[in-house]
């Protein structure tokens, strides 16, 4: 049992690594000056930036069903989000109930500017496919959906047979936009010691930070 909490701890790392979505990547290759002046423009936008609220929706819509080698995830429609990631292995849902009750999940594609941000929470996509099987090579699936404003918010998830990575890449002519990794992990039922945090894989080096650390870090 010990052995198998183990290797559910190592998955759940992986887990987080593969959806992180790296902005600043180029930090860890930029020269002294070039970092130091990013790190100096991070702080001055932190000291205007007012708080962001993010959008909530417990909307679901219709659920995709995408079927991996190692596990069954579901999307939802509505913003084309995760709702549940099922890992074979270990018979174990990783997307916490907790997401339901307050109406935030993993992958959820928001935005800075508030309005627009609610509006994309509750916007009703249509998928390329209602169910996708992924084997052999890598499968995408794709969600597209209408604005208010007659713009087009287009996001693509791409899937590999042999890895927990899930792919994310979203346009909306225009406009800022992020995908959120969701209020937390499902750890219930685990004693399992795990990072909880941004993991950034570099060529030479890998970096494991704590959640409080990313703004002094960047």
């Amino acid at each position: 049992m010990a052995q198998e909490k183990g290797k559910l701890a190592v998955f759940i790392q992986s887990f987080l690594l593969a959806l992180l979505v790296v902005i600043g990547f180029q930090f860890f290759f930029g020269s002294k000056e070039a970092k130091q002046e990013k790190a100096q423009q991070v702080r001055e936008a932190q000291a205007q930036a007012q708080p962001i609220s993010l959008p909530t929706s417990k909307e679901i819509g219709k659920e995709v069903i995408v079927e991996t080698p190692l596990y069954r995830a579901k999307f939802s429609t509505v913003n084309g989000k995760l709702t549940s990631l099922f890992i074979k292995k270990y018979s174990y849902e990783l997307v916490s109930p907790y997401s339901k009750v307050v109406g935030l999940y993993p992958l959820m594609s928001l935005s800075p500017e508030q309005e627009l941000s609610r509006e994309l929470a509750t916007l009703e996509m249509v998928p390329s496919s209602d169910f996708l099987k992924v084997e052999g090579s890598p499968k995408s699936l794709t969600f597209v959906g209408k604005l208010k404003d007659g713009r087009k918010f287009v996001k693509e998830l791409t899937f590999y047979p042999d890895s927990y990575r899930i792919s994310v890449k979203t346009s909306l002519e225009g406009a800022p936009l992020f995908t959120i990794l969701g209020p937390d992990v499902n750890l219930s039922g685990s004693e399992a010691r795990a990072h909880l945090g941004p993991v950034v894989e570099t060529k030479d080096k890998l970096y494991r930070l704590k959640p409080e650390d990313v703004p002094s870090f960047l």
